[in-house]
């Protein structure tokens, strides 16, 4: 079949299509960018673990000083410190989720 006339609305009408469809494609590969939101309360929590983190594990120089004072005798229990201590390990048992 051959077509030996296309009026000037038929070419419009092809170019104004072409260009609608090329938007459209243009519009669709265009990725959405990922996003995460991170709650208040998970906020809090890692700044918990980095300061955990920051904490060392064993602190070999108390445990030799400490020591020390045991085997001269001068060693002193201050049951404030230790109460301290427990209500200190007691909270941070609970931001980690560990019952006590």
């Amino acid at each position: 079949m051959k077509i030996t006339h296309l009026g000037p609305g038929v070419i419009d009408l092809y170019k104004t299509w072409n260009e609608k469809n090329r938007e459209i494609k243009q519009e669709q590969g265009k990725p959405e960018q990922d996003r995460a939101e991170i709650s208040p309360g998970a906020r809090e929590m890692l700044a918990y673990r980095a300061m955990l983190k920051e904490m060392p594990g064993i602190r070999q120089d108390k445990v030799e000083e400490i020591k020390a004072r045991i085997n001269n005798g001068t060693y002193t229990i201050s049951e404030e410190k230790i109460a301290e201590g427990m209500i200190r390990e007691g909270a941070a048992g609970t931001v980690l989720g560990q019952k006590g």
